[in-house]
C-alpha cells in the first residue's frame, strides 16, 4: 500500500540538498518553494493586491 501511495509521483533528483538539516527549516522551505517556482515575487504579490516593493532587484 505504501509503494502504491507514490505511484506515479514525481522525483525530485535535488531532494537531498533541500531537506538536509545543515540549513535552518526556513530556509530549506524556501529552497523548495524555489524549486517549486512557488517563491512570492513582487509580481505575484501585486497581483494578489499583498504590500511589496516595487524596486527590488531580485523580483
Amino acid at each position: 500500500c505504501y509503494k502504491a501511495l507514490f505511484f506515479g509521483a514525481c522525483e525530485d533528483p535535488h531532494w537531498r540538498l533541500t531537506w538536509r538539516p545543515w540549513a535552518p527549516l526556513r530556509v530549506r522551505f524556501f529552497l523548495w518553494l524555489a524549486m517549486q517556482d512557488r517563491c512570492w515575487t513582487a509580481e505575484r504579490l501585486a497581483r494578489h493586491g499583498l504590500p511589496h516593493e516595487d524596486t527590488c532587484a531580485l523580483c
